[in-house]
């Protein structure tokens, strides 16, 4: 595929022949058409094809809780959609069950902020509420210690909630937070612990955490 950035066509759009010209991110591309285009149909690409309707109807639910705009930030100057991106970090987390079966390749949050370390995540199995704390063992400068702390707790069958810290103000420099429980005695399967700037247009990556009793 090749880039126009100057001349003719630089403002074309559609099919000409066997090309098709069309603009992304304020760039026009233009690309041949396949001649022929087979269906998938070895148990491998059939596989891929399922892991692909995994992870974007998981999107959909992620793009519903307000996380969205996470990836939108985290693709900024990445010539991508907050969805792809969304996508290629996330489907090798899903094996075309329907299902998440790996949480540690599964990720709510990306970007560039440093994030916490050794995080841990306790939840009385009694209780109402998880237990969540944290070093600052990485050098920061002054701004970064007032980054809101955000949490998503992943229960049973995929549900989760979001827990953000800017309703809560809670802050890196505080290293430790008290998540509430959407019901008790339900505990969550894995927390994924990570920071907002506080004007929300940066983020760190996600870290999963298995609670401790």
């Amino acid at each position: 595929m090749a880039t126009i950035k100057n001349g003719l066509g630089e403002n074309m759009k559609g099919r000409l022949g066997n090309v098709v010209f069309f603009s992304r991110f304020g760039r026009t591309y233009v690309r041949s058409c396949p001649m022929h285009v087979q269906d998938a149909c070895t148990p491998l690409q059939q596989q891929q094809r399922k892991r692909m309707n995994d992870v974007m109807t998981f999107y959909k639910v992620v793009r519903q809780s307000g996380l969205a705009g996470i990836w939108r930030e985290a693709a900024l100057g990445q010539h991508m959609s907050g969805m792809n991106l969304f996508v290629r970090l996330n489907i090798p987390a899903f094996s075309g069950d329907g299902r998440v079966t790996d949480y540690e390749k599964l990720h709510f949050s990306c970007g560039t902020l440093p994030g916490g370390d050794r995080f841990q995540v306790k939840c009385p199995t009694s209780g109402s509420v998880v237990n969540v704390n944290w070093e600052n063992a990485t050098l920061l400068n002054e701004e970064r210690y007032a980054d809101h702390f955000m949490a998503v707790m992943l229960f049973e069958n995929d549900e989760f909630v979001v827990c953000d810290g800017e309703d809560s103000g809670i802050l890196r420099r505080n290293c430790r937070a008290v998540l509430r429980l959407p019901e008790e005695g339900r505990l969550p399967l894995r927390v994924y612990c990570f920071f907002a700037a506080a004007d929300h247009k940066a983020y760190s990556g996600d870290v999963c955490c298995c609670p401790e009793s």
